[in-house]
């Protein structure tokens, strides 16, 4: 059994990994960065493309892409034309995972995380897959987001009792008829010995986010958005990556598990049936 949470943000405290079957995760991505490379520009862009896309096809049959957009002064006024930059998308026959990539990164996201052991996997094949037909010298940056968002409003009202009070801060204190609480956003950034950390949370009214890519909530929500990640240089290789991942993944879950209380664990160990 781990120790009780620190009194301030963690960096030796290791939880054991509690399965939350009903997590309120929106979103879960892993990106490595890598310097600009020109195999993935111009005309032989599609074609490297294609040849990762192939080798991965089994997982991530659905094939797409998308250009960056550029905003042109023209005689009508600023108007958006599609860009020269690609990216490029392929996702799961059920759309839930999906990889992207670029000339300058590779990343996997998806709405459905089952444990930090299964995700790290999945980017272990694709990494080792995208390194041999990309070949990047080192990868420059490898980050891991968690997106934990709120919207049950009876489950908002019960927040103190979820969510630490260093955390909640003024969403801590239960509204009242005079001062009904209606937005409280926090940012916080953690310097680790081997990564760094960047943390969001706050209580938004309806259709506000704090990431302009999430579909916004349609009532008030409790967003906690953890970033895990290190500018370290290294090899851009199967081990090397996956280590570091592992690793981020692992202080993204000690901050989660400092910030939320064995109340949240319990109310999202099971899947509700409302």
């Amino acid at each position: 059994m781990s120790a009780s949470p620190p009194a301030s943000p963690p960096e030796n405290y290791d939880p054991a990994e509690v399965q939350l079957a009903a997590a309120p995760l929106v979103r879960v991505v892993a990106q490595v960065r890598h310097p600009a490379l020109t195999a993935l520009l111009g005309e032989h862009g599609e074609k490297t493309a294609l040849r990762f896309a192939e080798l991965v096809s089994d997982t991530y049959p659905i094939f797409g892409k998308t250009h960056e957009a550029e905003m042109v002064v023209t005689s009508k006024g600023l108007e958006g034309r599609p860009g020269q930059f690609i990216t490029w998308h392929l996702k799961s026959a059920d759309e839930l995972w999906q990889v992207s990539f670029n000339h300058e990164f590779i990343a996997l996201d998806t709405k459905r995380y089952s444990g930090r052991r299964d995700f790290c996997d999945r980017f272990d094949r694709i990494v080792e897959s995208y390194g041999k037909v990309v070949n990047p010298p080192h990868a420059s940056r490898i980050g891991v987001r968690y997106t934990n968002r709120i919207e049950d409003q009876e489950l908002l009202e019960r927040l103190p009792a979820l969510v630490r009070p260093e955390v909640l801060g003024p969403a801590s204190l239960m509204p009242s008829p005079s001062a009904n609480l209606q937005l409280s956003f926090t940012q916080a950034q953690y310097a680790f010995e081997r990564y760094r950390l960047l943390a969001h949370w706050g209580l938004l009214p309806p259709g506000a986010v704090i990431d302009t890519s999430l579909t916004p909530a349609q009532q008030r929500s409790f967003t906690l958005d953890l970033d895990a990640f290190s500018d370290t240089q290294s090899e851009f290789c199967r081990e090397e990556v996956g280590s570091t991942l592992r690793d981020l993944t692992k202080g993204a879950y000690r901050y989660f598990r400092w910030a939320v209380t064995d109340a949240f664990l319990d109310e999202f160990k099971e899947v509700r049936n409302d």
